[in-house]
């Protein structure tokens, strides 16, 4: 498989990883916590980046 989708595969893991750990705090405690909602925000924005191709260049 070519270098480029293996390592963009690895970030999506990454990601998608993160992710689920995120997923696992208390809905309130989430709610609450800005810093969380922004990290959860950017790592969605990363994973999408990361599987459109046009970033891939």
């Amino acid at each position: 498989m070519d270098e480029k989708i293996l390592f963009h595969l690895k970030l999506l893991k990454k990601y998608t990883e993160l992710l689920k750990d995120i997923s696992k705090v208390d809905f309130e405690e989430y709610m609450a916590n800005e810093i969380l909602k922004g990290a959860v925000q950017r790592y969605l924005q990363i994973a999408i980046e990361t599987c459109m191709y046009q970033h891939w260049k």
